[in-house]
């Protein structure tokens, strides 16, 4: 598989699964309540952490790094891994 074709399938991976979480949004917006923005939860789902970094269609910012290290404690400190 050359990057081309895994780059090209990394997107459409994407595309598909925020696709489907936007229609998840769309049908039960009562149950999305974030703190952080969405589209960074739903490429922190599809991609982890690099995809919540780089969610924003600019520059990677302090403010966003700062988001990323809220995320992690957030996680951490969750029932999640208890």
């Amino acid at each position: 598989m050359t990057n081309g074709i895994g780059h090209d399938m990394m997107y459409m991976y994407h595309n598909f699964f925020i696709e489907c979480i936007e229609k998840f949004e769309i049908r039960y917006p009562e149950h999305m309540h974030t703190r952080y923005p969405v589209k960074a939860l739903n490429s922190f789902i599809a991609f982890g952490l690099w995809g919540f970094i780089h969610s924003s269609p600019g520059p990677v910012t302090d403010e966003i790094g700062d988001q990323a290290r809220k995320l992690i404690k957030d996680l951490i400190s969750s029932d999640i891994f208890s």
